[in-house]
């Protein structure tokens, strides 16, 4: 730099010597002395600082956006990262969980597992995302991850009625009634207030106390939540009364609440319902007449009123009003889908079959796949497995099937085969079937189960059953199948194999142990210990 002769050295920026200078090399009387400008200084390395740092922030802030997809990052949050973290995890969460609902769509269930988990992790109090992974766990068949997800979040989601319904039907679907009954009561308020969601707890509670036989502690919890003459404290009470061995007092209940509502449709429900179930089919069929004449533009209402004047015998006015339900719901493929759902249930393959041809087609003309799966169930259903069997064949023009629906052929098809005799067909379209995965086969694999058993074919059932708790060795529905499959075989090696699995579930299944105390005590090679312990539960 330049030198200059001072007696006093100073800095000052508006001298001529400095020019913008940071530091100015000056000669004195005692030498060389070296003057730094530190304020210039400074504000020069805050600005290099600042824009380092801007710089360093707009590079992570574009990787995230346009390299990760993050398309929601604010600038702001990566800027200030250390403060803002929450609000940037809270970004990541929503758009892992958005990420994982295209998936979903999209069938990419594995894809939208992991991204759900990260949705979960990033933002323990994302709910949404909490109750969707929840539901997939369930659709695994892995109720107890479930569980553990929804209990993780209960504290952000008990607010969410949806999120409070899928944890007790996980808890209900586990026989777990006192964990509903207890976790129920404990996020109720004290005092019975109008929330939509404390009172859809309130049911799910009711629901419990009535597994449990506690009708007093229901009718108590039904009178406090809910305003007296109340159609829905009349609606509550029926079913307790109805739980607790009074049908009388329950149908007095349902045809007041009628009465004075006749338009009301959850009354019409209950009401037709319960007649069904006491076999007063004709009471049903009028009930279900006046809620079609309050609901002409119900689907639901229409095919409820033709399925109960099948169950009649009405034939011919069924037909009419089939003519006319497919006439005003022509492209509604939902409403065909009604009929032919109670086709399966009512065992009639030609309603199935009228169904699928009055469904809207596709560009091919072709009716939905899942049409010609009713039909096929229906048949089934009827007991002409033959037939049955020849409907499987016309599922290739439609091939290649979803997993789901590949899972329902493959199901029907083993069923059908194993009813005429034909094992090795059987022994493959279950072996195919159980190669599968998709969020409903649980459910599918059950039902497949209970249908071999019928034929009967208790060896196929069985490896059902093993399987399931191959996939979940904490499946309490599976493994109480199996033992109760056992106990009708009378497998009782393998019976004494499940009695510690049995013993060690909470709640312990009090009624199956003691029916296969019952049966089995001279059977069953058990140590001493678990002797008694079942002894002492025999009535």
């Amino acid at each position: 730099m330049n030198d200059s002769k001072q007696n006093q050295p100073t800095i000052d920026p508006k001298n001529m010597a400095w020019n913008g200078r940071l530091w100015l090399r000056v000669r004195t009387d005692g030498g060389h002395r070296l003057l730094i400008n530190w304020r210039r200084m400074i504000a020069i390395l805050l600005i290099l600082a600042l824009a380092g740092w801007l710089a360093l922030a707009g590079a992570v802030w574009a990787f995230v956006q346009y390299k990760r997809g993050v398309e929601t990052v604010r600038f702001v949050d990566i800027a200030f990262l250390p403060l803002r973290l929450k609000e940037y995890r809270q970004t990541l969460s929503r758009h892992y969980f958005a990420l994982a609902e295209k998936q979903l769509a999209a069938g990419e269930w594995s894809k939208a597992v992991f991204n759900l988990r990260q949705a979960v992790g990033k933002d323990s109090h994302n709910h949404a995302a909490r109750r969707l992974l929840a539901e997939m766990f369930a659709r695994m068949q892995r109720p107890d991850l479930a569980l553990r997800t929804l209990e993780e979040g209960l504290a952000a989601g008990k607010a969410d009625p949806e999120y409070m319904q899928l944890l007790f039907a996980l808890l209900a679907g586990q026989g777990d009634s006192e964990r509903i009954i207890a976790l129920g009561l404990q996020t109720l308020p004290a005092r019975p207030d109008g929330a939509p969601n404390h009172r859809e707890i309130v049911r799910m509670v009711i629901n419990a106390q009535l597994e449990r036989a506690a009708f007093v502690e229901a009718r108590q919890l039904a009178a406090a939540w809910f305003p007296d003459n109340s159609t829905e404290q009349g609606l509550l009470l029926a079913r307790i009364e109805q739980a607790a061995g009074f049908p009388g007092l329950a149908l007095l209940q349902l045809e007041a609440l009628h009465a004075s509502n006749p338009a009301d449709e959850a009354v019409a429900l209950h009401l037709v319902q319960f007649y069904q179930k006491h076999g007063r089919l004709h009471d049903a069929r009028r009930i279900a007449a006046m809620r079609l004449l309050h609901r002409p533009d119900s689907p639901g209402a229409a095919c409820d009123l033709i399925s109960l004047l099948l169950e009649t015998g009405e034939t011919e006015t069924a037909q009419r009003e089939l003519d006319v339900f497919f006439t005003k719901f022509a492209d509604d493929q939902r409403a065909a889908m009604l009929i032919a759902t109670a086709a399966v249930r009512l065992k009639l393959p030609d309603l199935a079959r009228q169904a699928r041809q009055h469904a809207p087609r596709d560009e091919l003309g072709r009716p939905p796949a899942s049409f010609l799966l009713a039909e096929m169930a229906a048949t089934c259903s009827a007991g002409d497995f033959a037939a049955a069997l020849g409907l499987g064949g016309e599922f290739a023009p439609y091939e290649p099937l979803n997993p789901a629906l590949a899972g329902g052929l493959l199901q029907l098809r083993a069923w059908a085969a194993y009813a005429v005799g034909l094992q090795a067909e059987g022994e493959s379209w279950l072996g195919q079937f159980l190669s599968l995965s998709y969020p409903a086969w649980g459910r599918d694999a059950l039902n497949l189960a209970a249908q071999l058993q019928s034929v009967p074919a208790p060896a196929p059932a069985r490896r059902i059953f093993l399987n399931l708790l191959e996939r979940n060795p904490d499946d309490r529905v599976a493994l109480l199948a199996l033992v109760e499959h056992d106990l009708k075989q009378e497998a009782w090696t393998e019976l004494s194999r499940r009695v510690p699995q049995l013993l060690a579930l909470d709640p312990v299944p009090v009624m199956l142990l003691q029916n296969l105390w019952l049966q089995g005590q001279e059977r069953l090679l058990l140590p001493p210990e678990l002797r008694d312990r079942l002894r002492h539960l025999a009535p």
